[in-house]
């Protein structure tokens, strides 16, 4: 029996009563990596082990130990891999770690070649991003390299192996093992030199993955460690213009200041980095990234999990094909301008200009100034009479807008622009606390009630979209009760309503403020508890046991004339779902829900099956849901901007 399949029977029986261990993955000489998946719900996960022959060596063991405390202390960053446990069991030392299905850098470069300079920006902003959260927290990877960044199925990037980290406050004594251990292609001068390392090393390891993906090579090569270290020390690599001649100037500055040789002369934070990318990325427009998937898991996925009665498991995958989920537009990244001139020294990147607008020719600008002429000429006679000037009016004054509009699909109540007071101040006021401010919005309507089954009716007669699935309770509930809230539809669903009835969904800032009005108040009606006249709430005694026609309660007014924004459903919203504490919903949902995906917008305004005296009922409060999961409590309603 190889070493490799004893420790993975040691593994499993360490951890038999929470994980079923699948196969070993990949490794190196001091740690392997093993699938394993949850025996209740199914997720996939990966066990870093270390390995065997090392175990005896107390500091060897402290460093692992170390290296997995230094990963947990990260939680809570969607571009770093999360540690779920740490544990040592059965002469085993190992650590349990999200499995990050799809495709590292290395292996993407190898197929691709090079990267195009949006993808590249795009890559390396979402790096920067990741280890600016670690940097605040005093960590610093010191092996940054492609094989350690990891596209995920959805195409996001996920940072893995902060394995020779370092935590500031860590003893010497651990932290000097190492203090020149990093793969010698990606290594800093100040590394191979065996000097005080800090956040700053991980930059100049940064630019030379930066200078790879858009050139399509290293920028120090050589027959040895020694000659690339020598390289790493004394060349300059050329321009990565002369490599790539569609790159930009304000991406190429990028690249070269986080290659220079004394920390001093690079950037001096990855939220710095982070920024100039950021201005780069969202410059044009939307590029894809398409890792190649695997297929060791689907076998597994298509095998009951051992020890449990359900058949259906998974992680982040739905059960539909996974083809159908392994193209993600990465947003907001984007066009490039034509690039400035390059400057020497190398400049700071210069900000992205508008496109000029077109030249027109000379007789359509005769045409338009005679056009013009004649109109100031009709004017002058029509209101010859003086009138006293009236001026612009300021910004989100709303003039002569209707106070409703009627649509196909119910009418809409106009939300006037101005000031919002969004949020509160006590943290536990909502599941994704939302800070009181105030800010400043336009003007917008948003439909009085929510979208009925009647009109979703609609939408499948003009479209063929299917119909939802009635509650469990209810069989007849869609086709005979058109006057209650279409349920039991996902995010995607919504959205195709909304783009069929020419609206959107709300944003969780406008949903907020058609609820709460412009004082801030606490519930739609005021700052009054909710009584059986005001929502649907968990319980009898507003007259409906379980869901409620869409105008059923007329106390229930917001401000602006909105009906039920609390209570009866949750309202899905257009805004993303990401509190630092995702996870946790994530793994919850998934005890329910195997399923689920990592894909969440805000939902809003609790529910019929909510206590009349919870957060969830105050317009403030957030909470989330999967976009591709329904329910019979999940609802919505529409918005549109003022023509």
């Amino acid at each position: 029996m190889s070493s490799r399949q004893h420790i993975q029977e040691r593994l499993a029986a360490a951890v038999s009563d929470r994980y079923e261990v699948l196969e070993w993955i990949g490794g190196g000489g001091m740690a392997g990596v093993y699938l394993a998946r949850h025996r209740l719900h199914g997720g996939f996960c990966a066990i870093k082990v270390l390995a065997e022959h090392l175990a005896d060596d107390e500091n060897l063991v402290a460093s692992f130990m170390q290296e997995a405390r230094t990963a947990a202390s990260l939680e809570g960053h969607p571009h770093i891999v999360r540690t779920i446990d740490i544990a040592a069991n059965n002469g085993l030392y190992y650590l349990i770690m999200n499995y990050i299905e799809g495709e590292d850098m290395s292996s993407y470069l190898d197929r691709h070649g090079r990267l195009t300079p949006l993808e590249t920006a795009t890559v390396i902003y979402q790096v920067a991003d990741a280890l600016a959260w670690a940097h605040e927290r005093g960590v610093v990877h010191r092996d940054l390299k492609p094989a350690n960044i990891r596209l995920d199925k959805r195409g996001h990037v996920v940072v893995m192996d902060f394995g020779i980290a370092k935590v500031g406050a860590t003893p010497s004594a651990l932290t000097q093992m190492g203090a020149t251990v990093g793969t010698p292609y990606y290594m800093s001068p100040e590394q191979i030199d065996g000097l005080p390392v800090d956040a700053r090393s991980d930059l100049y390891a940064l630019g030379v993955i930066a200078y790879q993906l858009v050139t399509g090579r290293r920028p120090f090569d050589g027959e040895n460690h020694h000659a690339i270290w020598n390289a790493h020390r004394t060349v300059t690599p050329p321009p990565p213009e002369e490599l790539a001649p569609d790159i930009p100037a304000p991406l190429s500055y990028v690249i070269q200041k986080l290659l220079q040789k004394d920390p001093a002369q690079r950037y001096q934070s990855a939220a710095e980095v982070a920024d100039h990318l950021q201005r780069i990325v969202k410059s044009g427009d939307a590029v894809t990234l398409t890792p190649q998937i695997g297929k060791q898991i689907d076998h597994w996925r298509a095998t009951p999990t051992s020890g449990v009665t359900f058949q259906q498991t998974g992680s982040s995958s739905s059960s539909t094909p996974l083809v159908e989920d392994r193209t993600v537009a990465i947003p907001p990244p984007g066009r490039f301008d034509e690039p400035p001139a390059r400057e020497t020294p190398v400049q700071p990147p210069p900000p992205v200009q508008p496109e000029p607008p077109k030249k027109k020719g000379l007789l359509a600008v005769a045409l338009g100034g005679l056009i013009i002429v004649l109109i100031g000429l009709i004017g002058a006679v029509v209101w010859w009479i003086p009138k006293s000037a009236t001026p612009d009016p300021p910004p989100n004054v709303n003039v002569d807008l209707p106070v409703e509009i009627e649509t196909p699909t119910g009418t809409m109540v106009l939300v006037p622009g101005g000031e919002a007071v969004l949020g509160d101040d006590v943290a536990e006021s909502a599941k994704d606390w939302n800070q009181r401010r105030t800010i400043d919005l336009g003007p917008f309507y948003i439909d009085e009630t929510e979208v009925s089954n009647a009109a979703y009716k609609a939408f499948h007669d003009a479209t063929g979209h299917a119909l939802p699935q009635p509650p469990k309770d209810d069989p007849d509930y869609f086709e005979s009760k058109p006057n209650y809230p279409v349920v039991n539809i996902t995010y995607e669903d919504a959205v195709a309503f909304a783009a069929w009835a020419g609206k959107r969904l709300p944003t969780n800032e406008e949903w907020e403020k058609a609820a709460r009005g412009i004082d801030g108040r606490i519930y739609p009606w005021g700052d009054a508890p909710p009584g059986p006249q005001h929502a649907n709430v968990a319980g009898d005694a507003d007259g409906f046991p379980n869901l409620a026609p869409v105008d059923a309660l007329p106390l229930s007014v917001s401000p602006f004339g909105a009906l039920h924004l609390a209570g009866n459903v949750w309202e899905l919203t257009a805004s993303e779902f990401r509190p630092q504490n995702f996870h946790l919903f994530l793994e919850d949902m998934r005890l329910s829900y195997p399923n689920a995906s990592q894909s969440w917008h805000s939902i809003r305004g609790g529910s019929y099956l909510s206590p009349g005296d919870d957060s969830d009922l105050r317009p403030y409060s957030r909470a989330g849901w999967p976009d591709n999961l329904a329910d019979e409590f999940i609802g919505f309603r529409c918005a549109k901007d003022p023509e």
